[in-house]
């Protein structure tokens, strides 16, 4: 599956890059695969991983953006929000897989 260069969510256009692993960790952190910044309208992907791993991060940032719209942020702790994230993007991979 490929992973497109802007995506629409709940009305708003995010652009969508993937970068280097060293880009992914200046810009978020050591160890993360993937982000969303909202006032950037943007979600960036590693590209230090698998082609699989890489779509289900781009699904898993996403839901973070779907959760953020609604406001779920707000009212659900960070490691329940992981948690919903990494649960719904594997689903949602799995169900469109070939």
């Amino acid at each position: 599956m490929k992973i497109p260069k802007s995506v629409t969510i709940l009305g708003r256009k995010f652009t969508v890059k993937v970068v280097s692993k060293e880009a992914i960790e200046k810009e978020i952190g050591v160890g993360v695969m993937g982000g969303m910044n909202f006032t950037r309208k943007s979600i960036i992907i590693s590209n230090n991983m698998s082609k699989e791993d890489m779509y289900i991060t781009y699904l898993h940032e996403i839901c973070h953006v779907g959760m953020y719209i609604a406001g779920l942020n707000q009212v659900i702790s960070s490691e329940m929000q992981e948690i919903l994230c990494e649960t719904l993007a594997n689903t949602f991979f799995d169900s469109v897989k070939k």
